[in-house]
């Protein structure tokens, strides 16, 4: 009788244990999306870091820690930029990227007891990207019509002035 009364306190223990273990759930990982404004930077713009940061489909607005790490291929110097809450889950820092080429960012968010990070690579284009104009001004010198001349003083303002326009959209 001592034996069956043990057994079963023994197996009661065992069942309250498993139903309080499968009671108990992990919390939703951490979800972050990562967007650059512009999305296609150029040399000399200022670029805005934006991570959406989202728990079981809700905003999380409580992140204690969220930085950007940003630097440009080849170089070993990482800038971590601090990034400020804007609601709704959004954190954004801006940085001015003074050169062209191959960068790479990366957030680090902390919140909830947790950390969540991602690795993304982003060109910047040149100041003087092409428009989608396929003949050069020498080209389109050579297709004029007999008789019809272009100046190349008016060429070489209107090759600047397109260039000035392409850093301010």
């Amino acid at each position: 009788m001592k034996k069956a009364f043990m057994l079963m306190l023994s197996a009661l223990v065992l069942l309250t244990a498993c139903s309080k273990a499968e009671s108990i759930q992990p919390p939703a990982p951490l979800k972050a999306e990562l967007k650059l404004t512009p999305e296609t930077p150029k040399a000399g713009d200022t670029v805005t870091f934006s991570v959406t940061v989202t728990q079981a489909d809700e905003f999380v607005d409580d992140a204690t820690d969220v930085q950007f790490e940003v630097w440009q291929k080849g170089q070993d110097q990482h800038e971590f930029l601090a990034a400020q809450r804007r609601g709704s889950g959004v954190y954004t820092a801006d940085k001015q990227l003074p050169q062209a080429g191959t960068y790479f960012v990366m957030y680090h968010v902390t919140a909830r007891e947790m950390h969540t990070m991602k690795q993304q690579e982003f060109a910047v284009q040149g100041d003087h990207a092409d428009h989608g104009t396929s003949a050069t001004p020498e080209q389109q010198h050579s297709e004029e019509q007999p008789g019809e001349s272009l100046h190349s003083d008016d060429s070489q303002s209107n090759s600047g002035s397109a260039h000035e326009h392409q850093g301010h959209h």
